[in-house]
């Protein structure tokens, strides 16, 4: 049996061959000011469903951040976390940013209180950058007073979390600003794709001409921007994926569920859903005791021809381009020498998730 760590949930052809056939025959295949008549769509709608007034769609989640991080001033400092993908760093690095990092807890969130003894330390930072890690939420309650405490921007990476909900709220009503992803991998999946989610006006109109070169009202630029235009038919496919995200976040959380009960007597473990989080479940990933014993299952998985990523290796500290401050890492440096993700998608059947499931379990001589 052969099962890929991931298949993207798309939606059924018939039902989006029509608006592919308009755009095609139209000829305006991108979101121009002009053109955007899926983009416009799907901004609307993202804005509805998060309960924010601004939305602007990206080329991608990491061109998102990118052009969020633009609008400070160069050289800031910015308190982030010790353990997550490289695009958070990366967003830092293309705006010349001093990364801090700061640990995190056992399920892989940023600890608002290592944050605070960074700021402490590190008064003259600019923002708090979370990430909000594997569909789960990080802390944005606590991580919204201390930014207001401290007088700094607080900005999340949340490529993980279109969908989830703290308290019944959307993530987007947190802090100054929000990016999710809508790549290929993501529980809303359009291809490719960014969404900033905003209640700031500022922010939302810096990304926004960010994202059109820079332009303002001419050919002339008052900031350095770049082409992040989304593609019509990105905004197509996020439409109908729209349509049926209910069933797709149902399906993803009865399958990290049965994973969750049906190994809970083997020596490994599963990030645990906070406290009053609806998440989306966009990765499972499995902590275990060490690095060789994540080595060896990776193998044996792989072996059975199960795919498996290592999510995220190594810690940030640890990044060959990483040149940042490091306020706190052990935790982050110990979740990624233990971490490994295994497929997770509404596209398993019950029958491909009972063979992942003995096979960890066999791993381990449990049956």
């Amino acid at each position: 049996m052969q099962i890929p760590i991931y298949k993207p949930q798309l939606p059924p052809y018939e039902s989006v061959e029509p608006d592919i056939r308009a755009m095609y025959t139209s000829g305006l295949l991108s979101s121009t000011a002009y053109t955007a008549k899926y983009t416009g769509q799907l901004e609307k709608r993202i804005a509805d469903i998060c309960g924010v007034p601004f939305v602007q769609t990206i080329s991608s989640c990491s061109l998102g951040l990118i052009l969020v991080f633009n609008i400070l001033p160069k050289q800031s400092k910015v308190i982030m976390p010790s353990f997550t993908f490289n695009a958070t760093l990366q967003a830092l690095e293309w705006n010349d940013h001093v990364p801090v990092i700061v640990d995190v807890d056992d399920d892989g969130q940023m600890r608002p209180d290592l944050a605070e003894a960074a700021l402490n330390d590190h008064p003259d930072a600019a923002a708090i950058f979370p990430v909000h890690m594997w569909g789960n939420a990080c802390y944005p309650e606590e991580f919204e007073i201390l930014a207001k405490e401290k007088g700094v921007h607080l900005f999340f990476d949340g490529a993980h979390v279109f969908g989830t909900t703290f308290k019944g709220r959307s993530l987007s009503q947190f802090g100054d600003g929000v990016v999710y992803s809508i790549a290929v991998t993501k529980p809303l999946s359009a291809g490719e794709g960014g969404l900033l989610a905003t209640t700031q006006e500022w922010v939302y109109e810096g990304v926004k001409e960010g994202v059109a070169h820079g332009l303002w009202g001419s050919l002339d630029t008052r900031t350095r921007g770049i082409n992040g235009k989304i593609q019509e038919f990105n905004a197509i496919l996020a439409l109908h994926a729209l349509d049926m995200f209910d069933e797709t976040k149902r399906r993803r959380a009865q399958i990290i569920n049965t994973y969750r009960t049906s190994m809970s007597d083997l020596p490994i473990r599963i990030w645990k859903t906070r406290e009053n989080v609806d998440p989306s479940y966009k990765d499972c990933v499995l902590f275990v005791s060490c690095r060789a014993e994540r080595d060896r299952l990776e193998m044996f998985m792989n072996q059975k021809g199960i795919g498996t990523k290592r999510y995220f290796d190594p810690a940030v500290a640890d990044m060959g381009s990483f040149k940042g401050i490091v306020h706190s890492t052990d935790n982050g440096r110990k979740l990624a020498d233990t971490c490994l993700t295994i497929p997770l998608y509404p596209a398993l059947t019950d029958l491909e998730v009972q063979f992942i499931i003995s096979t960890i379990r066999s791993f381990y001589g449990a049956h």
